[in-house]
């Protein structure tokens, strides 16, 4: 077991990934710098989840910034242990196959809108991504209520950053968000509300084949309406 402090980067971009590691609590993004030096956040890991092995499996060098959010505890596995299971134990190589297929599609897809997107869609989905890492804590999300919430436990200027937009033009969208009863906010800590909702609203996005990269928040608030109209 290894133990992170609170920003500390657990691989950088380039470096080799020695183990593949398990949360056993904290969160820890992976991001990158693009052109415009804008800290582009791709994924998210949360207690239980096990990230690294795309970079072992390819035996290419990581390709994104690995930091934690908050103190995080890890259970390692050496890379080589990881590469003999696959060889050894067909279940172990399945559940890790489609783990690995979903990730690529699903970070493909939220780094298309991310890239393109204006600052009020790249705050609402991160929100949404946040969202959904915390309260599944696995790669098989639980059945969850209506009524289920969640706290992102940064602060706004760490969710700015992550999101790749300003501070001032993320508190825009956050109030805007709290008004409209989607989040709640507290010093430190954002509680979203209605998760089903915004995991609608992120799925719903991610499977467009034509998106508006320039949405108003009036918009997006709406988009989020229609999707708990279609749950209830």
């Amino acid at each position: 077991m290894k133990s992170f402090e609170m920003g500390e980067l657990i691989w950088r971009k380039g470096q080799t990934i020695s183990h593949w590691c398990m949360i056993i609590n904290g969160v820890v993004s992976c991001s990158f710098i693009d052109e415009e030096k804008r800290d582009i956040h791709i994924a998210l890991f949360n207690e239980n989840s096990w990230f690294g092995e795309h970079a072992i499996l390819s035996e290419k060098p990581s390709f994104g910034n690995y930091r934690c959010q908050v103190s995080v505890d890890t259970l390692r596995i050496e890379a080589a242990s990881m590469l003999e299971m696959l060889d050894t134990e067909l279940a172990f190589a399945s559940k890790l196959a489609k783990v690995v297929a979903s990730r690529m599609q699903r970070t493909s897809e939220m780094l298309m809108l991310f890239r393109m997107g204006n600052p009020a869609l790249r705050s609402v989905l991160g929100i949404s991504q946040f969202a959904e890492a915390l309260a599944y804590k696995s790669d098989r999300p639980p059945t969850m209520g209506i009524g289920s919430q969640v706290s992102i436990p940064i602060n706004q200027s760490v969710l700015a950053s992550l999101c790749g937009v300003s501070r001032s033009r993320l508190s825009i969208v956050l109030h805007s968000l709290e008004n409209k009863g989607w989040l709640r906010l507290e010093y430190g800590t954002i509680e979203v509300l209605n998760l089903p909702t915004w995991h609608a609203f992120a799925a719903s996005k991610r499977s467009l084949r034509l998106i508006n990269y320039e949405p108003t928040i009036d918009e997006l608030l709406n988009d989020l309406s229609v999707c708990l109209f279609r749950l209830s």
